[in-house]
């Protein structure tokens, strides 16, 4: 708490003592209270640091801005040990981590989940990068089984053999610097900047990881520090140094924020429901008198189809 606390009275957002004083103090009191009844032992992440600690941090960098989204959303559950040991049965290792990554590229969550699904249903108990890599033609096979794209099924396949023949392995993506992890990731085939990212903060947990080539964090930061037009990767990251070490925890904070919110096609949708004029359903229609049309009435199910004229087609929407 003590080195949290520092670390804001000298960044840039910091303002007077007195108001600080004050803020802390409201804060400590949110923060009794969206911990309560949570195990102090289930807020140590895996690569070590504290998830209150980190709660606290965001609520004092920058005079609390981050504040309303923390009450908004409440504790962030991702990193908690007992989130952790609930939905996992057994150990992840960072291969599986990793094709996981790769499986939910460019597909929505719902897509990603089922290709995932697929995936462990045809390898089993048995998933380990010989598993794939020993097999001819299982690029083809990941296509026909998964569904996999051409270009998803061998950055698998790539990914396995890298393993294999030792240029990556798992005491070195757990036990590495950052720096170390993504010169080892990034020359594999289908792994980029995200892939890798996504990799730190939810296999490793690391605590410092800015996801910016996330389109709903750079959203994020753009709404909470009312940036308008295309803000540069380098601002966004001048913006959030505050928030370090902990920067892992607020991309989640904005991820969760991203998940509360419908979707812009939803509510496109709702609006044009609700804009659209209602049919008109009378059963008693003036008589046409029209020469060729008998009797058209868009209400009626009775009328007899009429012989449509050019006008007529022109008017019909498809």
């Amino acid at each position: 708490m003590a080195k949290s606390r520092s670390r804001i009275e000298n960044d840039d957002c910091s303002s007077s003592p007195n108001y600080l004083t004050s803020m802390r103090g409201d804060d400590d009191q949110l923060l009794s209270h969206l911990f309560k009844g949570i195990n102090s032992t289930s807020t140590i992440t895996r690569s070590g640091w504290c998830l209150k600690d980190g709660t606290y941090h965001l609520l004092q960098a920058c005079n609390g801005i981050f504040r309303p989204i923390v009450e908004a959303q409440g504790v962030e559950t991702t990193f908690m040990s007992s989130e952790v040991e609930i939905h996992a049965e057994k150990e992840v290792t960072c291969f599986q981590s990793l094709c996981r990554a790769i499986t939910g590229q460019g597909t929505s969550n719902s897509t990603a989940k089922i290709y995932w699904t697929r995936l462990t249903d045809l390898v089993g108990n048995d998933f380990c990068p010989e598993n794939f890599a020993d097999r001819e033609d299982y690029e083809i096979y990941l296509q026909k089984e998964i569904g996999f794209s051409r270009a998803k099924a061998r950055y698998i396949i790539g990914l396995s053999e890298a393993f294999v023949n030792g240029t990556l392995s798992e005491l070195m993506l757990k036990t590495g610097s950052e720096k170390d992890i993504r010169d080892a990731l990034l020359p594999i085939s289908g792994i980029g900047d995200w892939t890798i990212d996504m990799f730190l903060i939810f296999h490793l947990q690391l605590p410092d990881v800015l996801p910016l080539g996330d389109l709903n964090v750079k959203k994020g930061i753009a709404d909470l520090f009312s940036l308008r037009g295309k803000e540069k990767k380098e601002k966004m990251n001048d913006i959030m140094k505050p928030f370090a070490p902990y920067r892992s925890l607020a991309a989640l904070y904005f991820w969760k924020v991203a998940d509360s919110k419908p979707s812009s096609r939803k509510k496109k949708a709702t609006k044009k429901l609700n804009s659209s004029p209602k049919k008109n359903n009378t059963m008693n229609c003036p008589e046409n008198k029209r020469k060729g049309n008998i009797a058209k009435c868009s209400g009626s199910m009775d009328t007899p189809v009429a012989k449509r004229t050019k006008r007529l087609r022109r008017k019909v929407t498809p």
